[in-house]
């Protein structure tokens, strides 16, 4: 885990809702920016969009906040990234994602199977991507769509970012969660 940067994670099911409650904690001299916003397919984002994949084998739910992974043999024009939370140097953020029981297999370019059943799964993870300010950053807002405001940095010409992985700890806890019918190679 990066010394500057610390990811802390917590999971509750309460109600027949999963809590996963996280805090990222900025101890760096630099801003950094979270890819924390992801959106649905009406570009709106709020904290319980998350992308989850059923990790099978290890009957473990990985959920992620990041620029998802373009599948094999897919050429979207324009990939999907989430929009992004400014952490501001020596300050931290905290937020709650709250998803309904069973938990919902959600990847971005691929539809939801609707058939399946219902398993019980005995741990979770949770990925958060960012990336660091850099010298000449310029940040703006900028309206999306009606009512979703978000900012966007802007680094100098010429400047590449670097999209690095918080990676939290295997969680244990049962989870129950909607898993769809197997197709090919997964």
């Amino acid at each position: 885990m990066n010394d500057d940067l610390k990811l802390h994670t917590r999971i509750e099911v309460s109600e027949g809702v999963l809590l996963l409650h996280y805090r990222v904690e900025n101890l760096a001299q630099r801003d950094v920016y979270l890819l924390n916003r992801v959106p649905n397919r009406a570009l709106e984002a709020n904290p319980d969009i998350v992308y989850v994949e059923l990790l099978r084998d290890q009957k473990l739910v990985a959920v992620s906040k990041k620029i998802p992974a373009i599948p094999p043999g897919m050429n979207p024009t324009m990939p999907i990234a989430p929009y992004v939370t400014a952490v501001r140097a020596g300050e931290s953020f905290t937020e709650t994602v709250r998803l309904p029981l069973p938990v919902h297999e959600y990847r971005e370019y691929e539809e939801v199977q609707e058939t399946g059943h219902t398993a019980t799964y005995r741990a979770i993870q949770f990925t958060l991507a960012y990336y660091w300010s850099v010298a000449g950053m310029q940040e703006r807002k900028q309206q999306i769509v009606p009512g979703v405001e978000v900012l966007i940095p802007q680094p100098p010409p010429g400047t590449q970012i670097s999209v690095q992985e918080l990676q939290g700890p295997v969680q244990s806890v049962e989870i129950a969660v909607f898993e769809p019918m197997a197709t090919g190679g997964r």
